[in-house]
């Protein structure tokens, strides 16, 4: 046997995140699983099922459940519903407050928890809907968990959410300009470079057209009584010459 082997029972565990500027939902990527082992709890990114046993793959130290220093930060824009399959079982969040199941029986609806988030497992012969969202059972029994929702998350600046914006059409999801408007109108206002580098990218037609006005004025400041006083010169030497009328003639 492998000396670096654990042995342990397996727990699921959900994404630690929250919705932010509405229906953008943002979460850091911590490992699926976790063993409870002898020794205390070890992550995992991956487990496969060998009949009743799991087979897992250890996570990176940097990036655990409860350590997230080394984790991916996800931001992802939903239509109000963030979906995340996890083996036999299915994360949830959503703004919605209430879903329905359906079996080969009949349907219920049911309230979804104060946090908006939730682990959900379902038999095979089992369906829930959340708005547009179907999800079928995969699981041997019904099971549904309430999941607190993580505060700690920061919420994005201009420059991520430029960024966002980028990720989020490269995989061929347009956000309207409108949405991205508002996002940057949530974003609070600092004297930090990155406040002002959006400002200054935000207002440069009208930047350009104060230092106009401005460098005109210095101009006419500066200028404007040495050129009033040439023209004046200028006069006055035009009419220290003859006009033509006044020449005598031989």
């Amino acid at each position: 046997m492998c000396r670096s082997r654990k042995v342990g029972g397996v727990v699921k565990l959900a994404p630690r995140g929250k919705f932010i500027h509405g229906t953008t939902y943002r979460y850091w990527e911590t490992p699926n699983y976790e063993i409870i082992t002898n020794d205390g709890l070890v992550s995992a990114d991956r487990c496969k099922r060998i009949g009743g046993l799991y087979s897992c793959e250890q996570s990176s130290a940097n990036c655990t459940y409860y350590k997230t220093t080394g984790c991916i930060l996800r931001t992802v824009e939903t239509d109000g519903t963030f979906i995340k399959e996890i083996d036999d079982s299915s994360f949830v969040a959503t703004v919605l407050k209430k879903y329905t199941v359906f079996n080969d029986t009949g349907s219920v609806t049911k309230i979804v928890g104060e946090s908006g988030q939730l682990f959900l497992s379902m038999p095979n012969t089992y369906q829930a809907i959340f708005g547009s969202h179907v999800i079928n059972g995969r699981h041997q029994a019904f099971q549904e968990v309430d999941i607190i929702m993580e505060d700690s998350i920061p919420s994005m600046n201009h420059n991520e959410i430029n960024q966002f914006v980028k990720d989020q059409i490269k995989a061929d999801f347009l956000i309207s300009e409108q949405r991205v408007k508002k996002l940057h109108g949530i974003v609070p206002w600092s004297f930090s470079a990155d406040n002002i580098s959006y400002w200054v990218f935000e207002n440069v037609g009208v930047i350009l057209v104060v230092i106009g006005v401005l460098a005109l004025l210095l101009f006419v400041y500066y200028c404007g009584p040495n050129v009033w006083v040439l023209r004046r010169k200028m006069r006055n030497k035009d009419d220290s010459i003859p006009k033509h009328s006044e020449f005598l003639e031989c």
